[in-house]
């Protein structure tokens, strides 16, 4: 509980800060991007972290030189301005943080991952989300009260809405690469009139975050936890401890890639990985 006040003290200041976590994929490619081993006389090994960056984060084109690109720019450029932190990874998270010298403060996963308590004290916030999942976002906003059996709600007139891109893998991307469709998010972004802005975009989240908060607001990346703040599930959740009621949904048609090489069925149940 302690952990869900810092976070809901932080929130309530209105002071600008980014909240988040370091992807497992993200991480990886830092440790492949650091290592002149891998980089040498292992470029198998570093064609598999850059492919898992593209497939499993949206990192686009999955090239070296992207590659390289987005982890210099992560490590030295995003995670510095962090100011909490989630212990996603457990101690490889240490690692990134002795190799950055990373100043945020630490968190234990459940204060972001599974309870969203945090949220309950700043109804009155202005909310953009970021996700793309919109369409079945905003079905869901009027019904979060029972979503969580509780009285939670952020307000449907609070909550702005901007779309994120799917994977380029799903969807042929509408930017020329990812750092092009980061300026465009972060222009779309900081069009609303916010005081929070929630995030579950991928790679993206975090950055967003961090230019959330050089925009004067507070920026928290969720990632694939973000859909499950409004009662969006997949087959991620299905054996966990919280088991969703009837009100939760899984992604509607609308917010499903056309170009998914499986079938839709199968992407809203496998959904929760942004």
């Amino acid at each position: 509980m302690i952990e869900i006040e810092r976070i809901s003290a932080l929130l309530k200041t209105r002071e600008p800060a980014a909240v988040g976590k370091i992807g497992g994929t993200e991480g990886n490619a830092l440790a492949a991007a650091n290592s002149l081993f891998t980089r040498l006389f292992r470029r198998k090994r570093l064609y598999r972290r850059m492919f898992y960056l593209y497939e499993r984060s949206g990192v686009f084109p999955h090239q070296p030189e992207m590659f390289f690109r987005f982890t210099e720019f992560f490590g030295n450029h995003v995670l510095p301005e962090a100011d909490l932190l989630c212990h996603w990874r457990g101690k490889d998270d240490d690692w990134v943080k002795r190799r950055y010298k990373l100043k945020a403060d630490w968190l234990s996963q459940p204060a972001l991952g599974r309870d969203f308590r945090w949220l309950d004290g700043v109804r009155e916030h202005r909310f953009v989300v970021l996700t793309p999942f919109v369409s079945t976002v905003r079905a869901q906003l009027s019904r979060l009260d029972r979503v969580w059996g509780r009285e939670f709600s952020l307000g449907e007139h609070n909550v702005r809405l901007v779309e994120c891109p799917h994977y380029a893998h799903l969807v042929p991307p509408r930017d020329s690469d990812w750092f092009t469709a980061l300026d465009r998010l972060t222009l779309e972004m900081n069009r609303e009139s916010y005081d929070v802005a929630l995030i579950g975009a991928g790679a993206w989240s975090l950055p967003l975050a961090v230019r959330a908060k050089q925009n004067g607001r507070v920026g928290v990346h969720l990632g694939g936890q973000l859909q499950r703040v409004f009662g969006i599930t997949g087959g991620r959740w299905e054996n966990q401890d919280t088991q969703p009621n009837e009100h939760w949904v899984r992604v509607l048609p609308e917010d499903t890639p056309p170009t998914h090489a499986s079938s839709s069925k199968d992407f809203r149940n496998d959904c929760a990985y942004w």
